[in-house]
């Protein structure tokens, strides 16, 4: 048995078609290959820019760590003059869930203080809820494996209220263009 190939003929209502498509593709691949060479003449001015201000911003991110370091040993070591907070009674002796003072300062900025009683993360507590019961402490996570539902038969699909459906789609692929 001989098979022949089919032969399609072209008619002007399609060429007119596919010479409008063509004329798009063309400004398209056009403005990709554009809009690449934008993208990388920012990021080489955007690398210089870094590389020239690499040290300074360092330097300066060093300085803040240093300060905020500093601010936080003087808030640890000034605490009782700086928080209203009595040391004497512990928060939970007082029956709150948290508390917290504030001082305001004449540059702007402010501190604040705060306490709140938390519960330790420990390792083994799932374990731990599950041999005490505690199941309503734990997530559940549930999902759909659409995976598998794609594997069931129709008949299947159709018991859970669903169908098949014809999806379709269209794409294109730009010519080949170096865009270097």
């Amino acid at each position: 048995m001989t098979r022949t190939a089919k032969t399609i003929t072209m008619d002007a209502p399609r060429d007119a078609a596919i010479a409008a498509c063509d004329a798009q593709m063309a400004l398209l691949s056009e403005l990709y290959v554009k809009k690449a060479e934008t993208d990388a003449q920012i990021e080489a001015e955007i690398d210089l820019i870094r590389k020239k201000y690499h040290d300074p911003v360092n330097k300066i991110a060093a300085l803040i760590m240093k300060c905020e370091h500093e601010l936080e040993k003087l808030m640890k070591i000034n605490k009782p003059l700086l928080f209203e907070i009595p040391p004497e009674s512990p928060l939970f002796q007082r029956g709150a869930e948290s508390v917290s003072s504030r001082v305001d300062l004449p540059c702007g900025g402010a501190l604040i203080f705060q306490q709140a009683l938390k519960v330790l993360r420990k390792k083994g507590m799932l374990e731990k809820l599950k041999e005490n019961g505690q199941l309503k402490a734990i997530k559940v996570v549930e999902s759909v494996n659409w995976d598998k539902v794609e594997e069931f038969t129709n008949a299947t699909l159709t018991l859970l209220g669903t169908e098949r459906k014809l999806h379709e789609s269209m794409e294109w692929e730009l010519p080949a263009r170096d865009l270097r």
